[in-house]
């Protein structure tokens, strides 16, 4: 006899559960033989709570109606099932925008992979060394990157929920893309200011400060608003990680600050628009700068940005921050008096000056006039 014939459906709004007898009580199952047969779900015991089956059922029967509708639908406990389940938390929800998207775009990306369908439980170290090398013959380096780090972020929620007893990417080493090692110097950071104040555009001047000076995101700045800025001293709580820096303004900044004109809630305010700046037309005007006072090709003349001697690559508006860093450290400052204005993690402080101090007589020089003034003392 066919399973689901054993027993009867009981008399419930909830479709597709049934109720048997199972050890001599009462039990209740999730049996949808449409779906069985077309998209691959799985009978399902629930228990013998009515309510709580009653109530899994429920879930269950949307994620059917979702499949009819063409909408992707995973088997319970696959590697698809469990990115749907964490985009649909709160906490992803909340996410800074420019974080969810990132997560979103990986899941994406994953979600085209023939890993989608397998169930977490036998997912394999060697299912992600073949995974990160398909993708980064796919996508690149980089977004390979990416989509193995929110791909062991989903399964450490498994983990720690205890839906797998290890993380398969826990100690694998994957190909990382090549650090970005562009330094944005004070005289290269005065020319961009001086270009946008003589294009009517100064805002973004300021803008530029105020990366360079307190070494700020662009979405905390463009955010920025006056009640966080009191007589030269700026108080942020950075977007993207929840840390609170308060951070004392340099002359330069504080006298480019008082020749604002208070006509909206935030500081950095678009001349065109007299409305902040939305992000990718902020960051797309900034970087424009930064072609302006490039290097141009000299058969065409056109603009080739202005360029790392090192690496040839083009400087843009995100290398300020971690050139704030050089910059702070080259005058002597420690790691934690770093981080406190940056608000990067002290690990991070390290690495981009592992990576860009060294390239550098500044900080030797630096070095020696410290023991010689600690001998004059």
């Amino acid at each position: 006899m066919e399973p689901w014939k054993v027993g009867f459906v009981i008399d419930l709004d909830t479709r597709y559960l049934e109720k048997r007898n199972v050890r001599g009580k009462p039990g209740f199952y999730w049996n949808n033989r449409h779906a069985l047969k077309k998209f691959g779900m799985k009978a399902q015991w629930l228990g013998y709570d009515p309510i709580a089956a009653a109530k899994r059922a429920d879930e269950l029967n949307k994620i059917y109606d979702r499949a009819k509708e063409g909408i992707s639908v995973f088997v319970v406990g696959s590697l698809g099932w469990l990115l749907t389940r964490i985009e649909q938390t709160p906490e992803h929800k909340e996410r800074p925008d420019k974080v969810r998207n990132e997560v979103e775009n990986a899941f994406k990306r994953l979600r085209a992979t023939p890993m989608i369908g397998h169930q977490i439980k036998g997912i394999t170290g060697k299912h992600c060394k073949v995974l990160a090398r398909k993708l980064g013959e796919d996508s690149g380096v980089a977004k390979a990157h990416r989509t193995m780090k929110w791909l062991r972020f989903a399964l450490n929620q498994a983990k720690e929920e205890a839906l797998i007893a290890a993380n398969p990417l826990e100690g694998l080493k994957i190909k990382r893309p090549r650090a970005r090692q562009v330094v944005v110097w004070e005289n290269e950071v005065e020319a961009l200011i001086a270009h946008f104040i003589g294009a009517g555009r100064a805002s973004l001047a300021l803008a530029v400060r105020f990366a360079f000076d307190t070494s700020q995101r662009s979405s905390d700045l463009i955010n920025l608003s006056w009640t966080r800025w009191n007589d030269g001293l700026m108080r942020i709580k950075q977007k993207k990680t929840g840390a609170t820096v308060v951070v004392p303004a340099l002359p330069e900044l504080a006298e480019m600050v008082a020749t604002v004109k208070r006509t909206s809630t935030q500081i950095i305010i678009s001349e065109e628009t007299e409305q902040p700046y939305k992000a990718d037309n902020f960051s797309h005007l900034i970087n424009e700068g930064f072609r302006a006072i490039g290097a141009k090709n000299p058969k065409t003349g056109e603009p080739l940005g202005l360029l790392d001697e090192e690496t040839g690559q083009a400087k843009v508006f995100r290398d300020l921050r971690r050139s704030a860093v050089v910059r702070l450290a080259l005058a002597g400052c420690t790691i934690p008096m770093i981080s406190a204005i940056t608000g990067h993690s002290y690990a991070r402080c390290e690495q981009i000056l592992e990576t860009y101090l060294p390239r550098t007589s500044e900080m030797a020089k630096l070095a020696i006039q410290k023991l010689l003034d600690a001998r004059k003392a």
